[in-house]
């Protein structure tokens, strides 16, 4: 169409999201199975988030994918920001590629829900006609929408992609946007998939390594090895995200291949303690829930000040490892419970207790954990186990309500 159009590309930023990354991996393994003989390439902030071209002997499929990461409460409606914009890059897509649309996927995933719209008109005043339900849950319910649906976001749309091109040399595909018919309009929507209240990384994680250990390419020489291949997935997506050369960006299907057979040679040298599972579990059953100061004044009603502040300070730096660490800092988190329950089984304050007694008892609550811990990795390897983290771990015990010292709450 010979316009020039906002580029969109992030290529130079940091490394992408995570979330990119499992989608792109999610498409690629999900694009193994049902397309066998396809050859494709992927990559993650190229043109959109998540860029994947499939080719067969039945075509040529591409798919552009926007990932929206946010708190599953969170709502979308058709005028948010990450909505509008969507559709503006969107549109620009689709109108490069007018002569061949059929072979063009565009989708929305993201983590959040739909929302009710209370806008009733454009910022220039001009009255919209919005329906009863959501506008979103119309379009991600259907891929065949009304005139009134079609001419009400393509009123939306060109009033962002006015503001979007306002300033710049070139107007994009501006004009093409106004003068669309209602028809192809309406053949433009159908093309995207909108998927709202999806997976988070967790879960989408747990989906990548089913994908893995049910894949046409997985053998017994790779079992057990799941997040290994997913690893080196991730590692190849990450790598060539920064390549200059545009063709050097992108994963393609032959490595993907080359992965499983590279993992075949791969040893698994650490078995993970399964009991990471067990943490979140015990969370749900949480009946007391007092903060680490108001636990450690129910005790030590004259404890110092300074110290209480080294104390919280010491869980929120268990929180941060817990956030930057493996699943086997969970497995460390619920053997230091563990040990923490034996020894408090036996323990009974009834009456107040001075600093030193309370460090005393935190250190021969670290000493048992660690003891235990050196038992545990015969077995299980931790990324971390020291005592320092070990002590940290139990004020955060302390603090996310697992534990407490007083006899009169400790369960």
């Amino acid at each position: 169409m010979g316009f020039d159009t906002i580029s969109r590309e992030n290529g130079e930023k940091a490394k992408g999201f995570r979330l990119q990354k499992l989608r792109a991996a999610n498409l690629m393994l999900e694009t193994l199975e049902k397309r066998p003989k396809a050859v494709f390439y992927a990559a993650i902030e190229v043109v959109e988030d998540v860029f994947l071209t499939t080719c067969d002997s039945t075509g040529v499929e591409k798919n552009y994918e926007e990932d929206k990461n946010y708190d599953a409460d969170s709502n979308f409606t058709i005028f948010s920001p990450e909505v509008v914009n969507t559709l503006v890059s969107f549109f620009d897509i689709y109108i490069s590629h007018w002569q061949s649309s059929e072979s063009v996927i565009l989708g929305f995933y993201t983590t959040a829900s739909i929302g009710k719209e209370r806008k009733k008109s454009l910022d220039d005043g001009t009255p919209l006609t919005l329906p009863a339900e959501p506008v979103l849950q119309v379009l991600s319910s259907t891929n065949s929408y009304s005139t009134d649906i079609c001419t009400l976001v393509q009123q939306i749309l060109i009033e962002e992609y006015s503001r979007q091109y306002s300033g710049k040399k070139s107007s994009g595909n501006l004009e093409t946007l106004k003068k669309c018919s209602a028809n192809e309009f309406q053949k433009f929507l159908s093309k995207i998939a909108w998927r709202f209240g999806q997976e988070d990384e967790v879960a989408l994680k747990e989906r990548v390594l089913s994908l893995i250990k049910n894949s046409r390419l997985h053998n017994f020489k790779v079992a057990n090895k799941e997040e290994i291949i997913w690893s080196l997935i991730s590692e190849a997506l990450d790598e060539r995200q920064n390549q200059k050369d545009f063709v050097q960006r992108f994963v393609f299907s032959s490595e993907i291949e080359m992965i499983f057979k590279r993992a075949e040679s791969e040893e698994i040298q650490d078995v993970l303690d399964p009991t990471w599972q067990i943490i979140q579990q015990l969370q749900a059953g949480i009946t007391d829930k007092r903060n680490l100061s108001e636990k450690i004044l129910a005790i030590c009603p004259n404890y110092d000040a300074k110290r209480m502040k080294l104390a919280a300070r010491r869980a929120v730096a268990a929180k941060i490892e817990q956030a930057n660490s493996d699943k086997s800092f969970l497995a460390l988190k619920y053997r230091v419970l563990e040990a923490c329950e034996i020894y408090l089984c036996d323990l009974a304050i009834t009456d107040s207790i001075t600093d030193k007694e309370f460090e005393k008892i935190v250190d021969e609550l670290r000493d048992l954990a660690d003891t235990n811990l050196l038992e545990l990795k015969k077995d299980y390897k931790y990324s971390v186990s020291n005592k320092i983290t070990i002590a940290n771990i139990i004020m955060d015990l302390m603090d996310s309500c697992f534990i407490s010292l007083d006899r009169v709450h400790h369960a």
